[in-house]
């Protein structure tokens, strides 16, 4: 969760969809900055995988 975002989610974004809707765009937004730069080098690193990327390959910010 992005900073600044909690108070939305604290003052009831689970009553209101598109508060939530948000919440999980901005969430998904931040992963993708992540885990872009990851994979693009995971996928150089290999030159044979033609694009595929392997889940462990994958450095990981937080346990899943």
């Amino acid at each position: 969760m992005l900073p600044g975002r909690f108070s939305l989610l604290a003052k009831g974004a689970g009553t209101n969809p598109r508060a939530f809707a948000e919440l999980v765009e901005d969430a998904t937004r931040a992963s993708l900055r992540r885990i872009g730069p990851r994979y693009a080098a995971a996928a150089e690193h290999d030159p044979t995988s033609r694009g595929r990327v392997e889940y462990a390959q994958l450095v990981k910010s937080h346990p899943i």
